[in-house]
């Protein structure tokens, strides 16, 4: 009984966390239109799995000077987005992860309910610098305004 309660507890904020990330992952879409982005993405996925065996995130070098912050940015990430942590790059500020879902063929086990980051990867997160990609990665960028 308590493991139900347990599941049917972490579906409720799944689903929550979801439905906020969701609208989230909309309103960027819409500020695309009002403020359109520089850089263009081509290609696309070779589906091999190697962007999923090292995921980083950027934060700010300050959080890693709060031990309780870095705990809950890992426990979410390992609870919604099924991420297991690697390593902390504290002076750069990354963290990494690798994904749980990732099958041995290079697949996604979970491609349906994947994360909003997976289904915009590779997104380029500074507005005026231009994207970069890892170097097998299928995609690249151009600027659409100036090639």
């Amino acid at each position: 009984m308590k493991s139900f309660l347990r599941e049917v507890i972490r579906l409720s904020l799944l689903t929550i966390i979801r439905a906020i990330l969701w609208g989230d992952y909309f309103f960027r879409k819409i500020s695309r239109i009002v403020v359109p982005y520089p850089f263009k993405k081509q290609g696309s996925c070779k589906q091999c799995g190697k962007c999923c065996l090292e995921i980083a995130f950027e934060l700010n070098p300050k959080y890693f000077d709060f031990p309780w912050l870095i705990k809950a940015i890992k426990l979410y990430q390992s609870f919604f987005n099924h991420l297991d942590f690697i390593k902390s790059y504290q002076k750069d500020g990354y963290m990494t992860f690798k994904c749980r879902d990732l099958k041995a063929n290079g697949e996604c086990g979970n491609y349906f309910w994947r994360p909003v980051f997976c289904r915009e990867y590779p997104r380029p997160y500074k507005y005026f610098e231009e994207p970069t990609t890892l170097p097998w990665c299928g995609f690249s960028f151009y600027n659409k305004y100036r090639d």
